[in-house]
């Protein structure tokens, strides 16, 4: 289906493995998620999404600036949100660059 997509110019693989969506692939695919499963879900999906992204980088940042006189404190994440752990500084470079 990827393929097929492709082909229609719906994706396009930007980087190897790494698609971006088409302006109306994606909208249509957000109008779907609101009708399926509601503003309220696809708001608190947005947040856990942002969660991820925040705690994660955080957790990279710990590891590679393990000794920060001023550590930043973060609010606890969106239940329900999935955050990496990070286990060395070669995966905390990689965070948000897979």
């Amino acid at each position: 289906m990827l393929d097929e997509c492709s082909a229609a110019h719906l994706v396009t693989e930007h980087e190897p493995g790494r698609w971006r969506l088409h302006d109306l692939l994606r909208a249509y695919a957000a109008e779907v998620a609101e009708e399926q499963d509601g503003p309220t879900e696809c708001r608190q999906a947005f947040h856990r999404f942002v969660d991820h992204l925040l705690h994660t980088a955080h957790a990279a940042d710990q590891v590679i600036y393990p000794v920060v006189s001023t550590p930043i404190e973060l609010a606890p994440a969106q239940p329900g949100t999935v955050v990496d752990v990070i286990h060395d500084r070669e995966q905390a470079a990689r965070v948000g660059h897979p």
